[in-house]
């Protein structure tokens, strides 16, 4: 134990310095915990997935074959891996929030592992009926999931917005940490504006979005600017960036697009 946590300081300091890019997470509520099923899909597929495993699992007992349709080590297996991150996680975000949903797909496999259990265990006329019952309930949530807003931001209705209404000169403030990463989406919007607060590059200095520049810096960079377009996500109502305060900057307009507040600033000197 103490070799494996010697072992991995490196990557824990490392990833400490990097706690920036997880700031704009707040501490999950009973919302978050009830959305965890989404591990499995919609309630209806939730219910119907229960339903067919619990099927296999009484099926098996019945026929004596909880050893071999139900293996003794699948449940020892799959239970703490759907359950136990999602829970550390949640504890441990009471203090730090570091819970978002993303952050345990991982889980799913173990679900899938369950349920594909049952539905074999079931026999092959009720586990094949099951198992189309499950893509039918399923696909739409598929077909929403590949979609543009499918993981609720929706990048490319911003950068259709920027794209539409852009003028040459225009200048960019993201005032969220790491946030400026959702120019790397597309190349048509966002990905043509002046990026004012940035420092060094990503690659450069070997963080995900860049470093910002110093305040100074960016107030001399905002010099000559006539339009100023500011992106900010999950935020009840967004507020004049700070880089912007005591600046001739005027608010023209706001669109709200999914997680996001795209709003557009002008020169009034």
């Amino acid at each position: 134990m103490i070799i494996a946590c010697a072992a991995l300081l490196p990557l824990i300091v490392a990833a400490w310095a990097q706690r920036a890019q997880v700031g704009w997470l707040r501490p999950p509520g009973a919302a978050a915990a009830l959305a965890t099923g989404r591990l499995v899909g919609s309630a209806a597929l939730l219910l119907a997935a229960a339903v067919l495993t619990g099927i296999g699992l009484v099926y098996a007992a019945l026929g004596h074959r909880l050893g071999a349709d139900w293996p003794v080590r699948l449940p020892a297996l799959c239970l703490p891996w759907l359950a136990g991150p999602p829970a550390i996680l949640f504890v441990m975000s009471q203090l730090q929030p570091a819970y978002t949903f993303r952050y345990i797909v991982f889980c799913v496999p173990a679900a899938a592992l369950l349920i594909g259990t049952g539905l074999a265990a079931a026999g092959r006329v009720t586990g094949a009926a099951g198992l189309v019952l499950i893509v039918l309930l399923a696909l739409p949530a598929q077909l929403g999931e590949r979609g543009p807003a499918g993981h609720a931001d929706d990048i490319r209705r911003l950068d259709q917005i920027v794209a539409q209404y852009q003028r040459p000169g225009d200048a960019v403030l993201y005032p969220q940490p790491g946030s400026a990463s959702f120019a790397d989406a597309y190349p048509y919007g966002l990905a043509r504006l002046h990026d004012v607060m940035l420092g060094e590059s990503a690659a450069r200095s070997d963080t995900i979005a860049g470093t910002d520049a110093p305040a100074p810096v960016v107030r001399s960079r905002l010099t000559g600017v006539r339009r100023v377009w500011v992106t900010e996500s999950n935020v009840s109502s967004p507020g004049r960036p700070a880089q912007l305060r005591g600046l001739p900057f005027r608010l023209v307009h706001q669109w709200g697009v999914s997680v996001f507040w795209l709003s557009l600033y002008e020169y009034q000197g």
